[in-house]
């Protein structure tokens, strides 16, 4: 199986991590993403969403708390298989700029 590829992406940007993962024609595949270890509930992760037909996790509009590692998991019912760790860096802007000015006065 050849899992995702690591990456940085900026905030906002749509990302595709890939999980090419085959069995038997016989057996049903199973697939399932991991982030930080955590299987994802794609229902109340509501931007994550799996693509059935590649088995592709689609991240509709990544944030910075998206940074993580992810993980496909793969089974057929008789074998199971993880791919490699993927790291995803998501670079944001920051939410506030504070600038100050001091005068002094002697």
């Amino acid at each position: 199986m050849e899992g995702p590829a690591s990456r940085t992406v900026n905030v906002g940007e749509e990302v595709v991590l890939r999980c090419d993962a085959a069995t038997d024609p016989y057996e049903t595949l199973a697939v399932e993403w991991r982030v930080d270890g955590i299987p994802v509930n794609f229902q109340t992760s509501s931007h994550l969403h799996l693509n059935d037909e590649d088995n592709s996790l689609v991240i509709s509009a990544a944030a910075v708390t998206d940074t993580a590692q992810y993980t496909c998991h793969a089974g057929n019912g008789l074998d199971q298989v993880d791919s490699q760790p993927a790291t995803l860096t998501v670079r944001g802007r920051p939410s506030s700029l504070s600038v100050y000015c001091y005068t002094y006065v002697s």
